[in-house]
């Protein structure tokens, strides 16, 4: 039963430096939306699907160990969670698993937070690019203008700028 305790806390350990490195990465994704730098934007969402795959294959790690520690416990494997393992006093003395828990649920938390303010960002770019976009493509009207003498005409309706750059 140790070994497998020793197994579920190394995954929570990597599982935990996933998820740290998932906020740095997050970081990095909202410097680049807030200063416009497209490249490193791209650099912070390769690396973090590169982590979110680490992350996943260690929670699948993860649910099999919890299988067979709910198996050995001849409890429910859904009823098995990290806070029953501890309540169940199988945590070791230093109370690692409690600890890598509660690591785990305040990283995911800031992550969480982080993730919703980089949509904001981004959200808040495409509204600002649609209306533009709305700016630049719509007509022009007929604008009225002094002809010789002080007369006045009116000026047929002109093309967007769009129609001048292309």
């Amino acid at each position: 039963m140790n070994e497998l305790i020793d197994q579920l806390s190394s995954v929570l350990e990597r599982e935990a430096h996933c998820y740290e490195e998932l906020i740095a990465s997050a970081r990095a994704e909202q410097q680049a939306l807030i200063f416009g730098k497209l490249q490193e934007l791209k650099l912070a969402l390769e690396a973090q699907e590169v982590l979110l795959a680490s992350t996943r294959a260690l929670e699948e790690t993860r649910g099999r160990l919890r299988q067979t520690l709910a198996g050995r416990l001849g409890l429910p494997s859904e009823g098995l969670t990290l806070t029953r393992l501890v309540e169940l006093g199988y945590d070791d003395e230093t109370g690692r698993i409690a600890s890598l828990r509660d690591r785990i649920r305040k990283v995911v938390h800031d992550l969480d937070r982080l993730n919703a303010g980089n949509a904001q960002l981004i959200n808040s770019s495409i509204d600002f690019i649609n209306q533009t976009m709305w700016v630049l493509l719509q007509p022009r009207t007929a604008q009225t203008t002094y002809g010789p003498e002080g007369s006045t005409e009116a000026r047929p309706a002109g093309t967007t700028l769009v129609d001048h750059l292309g």
